[in-house]
């Protein structure tokens, strides 16, 4: 994917590898531009121009989709702007994850604990802190938490733990019993025909 024409007077765009899809697999995509002040109202002001490049397994083919973004400007300074809900959302997903790959990498669990811990204030004071995304995002920053209560525990249940969760909520794709929400209609279902046959073995036992 590649972001073009992102600030006037920009002439290179910036690239960024999604890796490979699943069926119904999506990703949210969050970045910042400065932008210069607007010197009258615009509804639809363009600050880039999205391209995704991709190999079409269907056709066989490669495809390529591009999006222009815009965003609504005033020159008035606003009084008070709230963060949109959505973007907020993603904005916790990031905080979750880029924490638990900060606190597996600083290989001290004070250290460690001290980081989760801050991402998890910042969540519970995060507009969409009641939002049961972000409440699953907290829960698992406090389960890891839950297994930093001695240093074997540490290293033997939260490196892991951090490691594989941390990267189920950066990709978005469900992991375990990690990004149960980022499971396509077709895992779900291979998954419950899974517990259905467990099931019925059992009950033949």
């Amino acid at each position: 994917m590649e972001a073009e024409e992102a600030l006037p007077g920009k002439d290179t765009p910036e690239y960024l590898n999604l890796g490979d899809f699943y069926s119904e697999e999506s990703r949210d995509i969050v970045f910042y531009v400065q932008l210069p002040p607007a010197l009258e109202p615009t509804p639809d002001f363009k600050i880039a121009m999205i391209t995704v490049n991709y190999f079409n397994v269907i056709t066989e083919k490669y495809d390529k989709v591009s999006t222009p973004c815009y965003v609504k400007r005033s020159p008035e300074i606003p009084v008070h702007q709230t963060r949109d809900f959505q973007l907020d959302l993603q904005i916790n997903r990031l905080t979750a994850a880029a924490a638990m790959e900060e606190a597996q990498e600083v290989k001290d669990m004070a250290v460690a604990k001290k980081v989760v811990q801050t991402a998890v204030a910042k969540l519970k004071g995060s507009i969409s802190a009641d939002d049961p995304f972000t409440k699953s995002l907290i829960d698992d920053l406090e389960e890891i938490l839950g297994d930093m209560k001695d240093r074997s525990t540490y290293e033997r249940v939260a490196v892991a733990k951090m490691a594989w969760k941390g990267n189920a909520h950066k990709n978005q794709r469900a992991c375990g019993t990690a990004g149960v929400g980022y499971q396509n209609k077709a895992k779900v279902g291979m998954q419950m025909k899974a517990r259905e046959d467990y099931s019925e073995k059992k009950k033949k036992k």
